[in-house]
């Protein structure tokens, strides 16, 4: 069956950002390899300066009410503080601290690292421009946002896959679909690799068939880890079925077409050859297999 080679989508990271932004400066390309916290694009936000100033205000916030819990602290232990203006002297210092995990908690997830978050206060500074960062290690196959295009929040910028990572998705007839299920073996054969072959595990077929093609999907995955196939490879894919019986196989030279039928000639004795008719289905390599009209053990004319 005809065959593509695609990313394991399972482990493909889409990179987004949790407020509108645009994309002023693209630092990556599709093909290139990236590890996480690398930056992959200066983006603009007219949210983002918003965000970059409750941060710093919850900080400071946080900072005087942490100096004043230490104050109450050595006033409790002094008993010069009742235990009432201590415990309220906590609460306050533990709410500001909940509000600054929550302002850099809405940072990182706008793709700012954390080391571009604490230099937000050495600068004491905000801006509308900030750097997304990927969120892990894999290889671009995606840029989708254009430069300059306003996107909505949640809006997917680029697409990481795992170069390591791939599927051979197959198309297979209605006919062929009803033979085929999960765990049975896939080769692959790429165009142009000549007798190259790869091993995969079907691990999905598709119970559903396009109503143009009257095809459906058998998705599997790639068993060697040492393989150079490239996702969008073309190829074929074959997927061997076990009958549970023997089979009769002649070679391909055996057979001869007589114009009405296919003939084999039986070797009856050793001055004596006598044509049979048989038919046959394709086979292995240089063999076709008989359904028909030959029994295994008899001679035939080969040359």
């Amino acid at each position: 069956a005809p065959a593509e080679i695609v990313f394991d989508e399972g482990r493909a990271t889409v990179v987004t950002t949790t407020v509108p932004a645009l994309v002023s400066r693209w630092l990556i390309a599709p093909g290139d390899e990236v590890e996480a916290g690398q930056a992959l694009a200066v983006l603009q936000s007219p949210e983002i300066a918003e965000l970059q100033a409750r941060y710093l205000s919850a900080r400071a916030a946080h900072e005087v009410q942490k100096r004043e819990l230490e104050r109450h602290e050595e006033l409790r232990e002094r008993e010069l503080v009742s235990a009432a203006d201590y415990e309220r002297q906590l609460a306050l210092a533990e709410k500001t601290n909940a509000e600054l995990a929550g302002a850099r908690g809405l940072l990182l997830s706008c793709g700012m690292s954390r080391a571009d978050v604490e230099a937000l206060v050495e600068l004491n500074e905000v801006s509308s421009s900030f750097v997304l960062r990927s969120p892990g290690s894999g290889l671009v196959v995606e840029r989708s946002a254009q430069l300059g295009e306003l996107l909505e929040a949640g809006s997917a910028f680029s697409v990481l896959a795992d170069p390591g990572a791939m599927w051979v998705e197959a198309q297979l007839s209605e006919e062929q679909l009803r033979h085929v299920s999960v765990g049975q073996t896939l080769t692959f054969t790429g165009d142009g690799r000549g007798l190259d072959r790869v091993g995969a595990k079907i691990i999905w077929v598709s119970r559903l068939l396009d109503r143009h093609t009257r095809t459906g999907i058998v998705r599997a995955q790639i068993q060697d880890s040492g393989h150079h196939l490239q996702a969008g490879e073309f190829g074929r894919a074959q997927i061997a079925l076990a009958s549970g019986a023997d089979a009769v196989l002649v070679p391909k030279d055996a057979v001869q077409w007589e114009g009405c039928c296919n003939v084999v000639f039986i070797k009856e004795a050793l001055d004596r050859y006598r044509p049979r008719k048989i038919r046959f289905t394709q086979g292995q390599g240089p063999y076709y297999q008989v359904t028909d009209g030959l029994q295994p053990g008899e001679e035939v004319v080969v040359d």
